[in-house]
């Protein structure tokens, strides 16, 4: 009796506490994040840059990388890592040390910033964020939004208790607003649909040009964004 109850109050002194406690499984996630002006070329030069310097460390397996607008990646300027690290017992640091030397690695490279999280067993979360907690504000009005969205990730980055705190909202992405007639456009027999695809059709044929319209719906706060590229 005495025997399990010394080794009852050493389990509960060095087993990691917590709603969600760290773990390491082998698998880290980043979400990498450029301007909001970006072009896609320029976006995937630089995701492609960031994973050949993940890969350069000794202890990750293998590195998958994602770009583009998906359930993933609900804006153009960010992208998505799946890093795969070395079994356990084929390495010596634990994930957290290695997810520190992953940030140094990549600090260096300018343009972008990389926020990295260790994947645990359970997860509570059903979309890729930036941070292991999402809180998510939305309201009828997007200048509302904009505005206590701003607020409320400045209060919250003055707490102790919080080391990191990132908010999803993003300005100064490249518009372009297009003003139809449509009674011309109809004349023509040039329909809306055939408008609204217009940017698309021009930016695949112009690979060196942005990604055409996209709607990004941000998570923290929670913030729709229209986008188009300069026509």
């Amino acid at each position: 009796t005495v025997a399990t109850l010394v080794i009852t109050i050493g389990l509960y002194v060095i087993v990691p506490k917590g709603f969600l406690p760290p773990q390491d499984t082998g698998l880290v996630n980043a979400v990498l994040e450029a301007g909001p002006e970006v072009s896609f070329a320029e976006m995937e030069r630089l995701q492609a840059k960031v994973a050949a310097e993940l890969r350069t460390d000794p202890d990750v397996e293998g590195v998958v990388s994602v770009i583009g607008v998906s359930a993933i990646n609900p804006t153009p300027n960010a992208g998505h890592l799946k890093i795969v690290l070395k079994p356990r017992d084929g390495r010596q640091a634990t994930a957290d040390e290695i997810v520190a030397r992953l940030q140094t690695k990549v600090a260096r490279i300018p343009g972008v910033i990389l926020y990295f999280q260790p994947v645990p067993d359970i997860q509570i979360s059903t979309r890729t964020s930036r941070a292991q907690y999402q809180y998510t504000l939305v309201g009828s009005d997007a200048d509302d939004v904009a505005l206590w969205s701003a607020k409320l990730a400045d209060k919250l980055r003055n707490s102790p208790a919080l080391r990191e705190v990132v908010s999803e909202a993003q300005d100064g992405g490249l518009r372009a607003l297009v003003n139809v007639d449509r009674e011309t456009a109809s004349r023509l027999g040039v329909s809306m649909q055939a408008v609204n695809d217009a940017p698309a059709v021009s930016a695949r044929s112009r690979p060196s040009t942005p990604r055409p319209t996209s709607t990004a719906s941000c998570s923290k706060p929670c913030r729709n964004i229209r986008a188009m590229p300069e026509l």
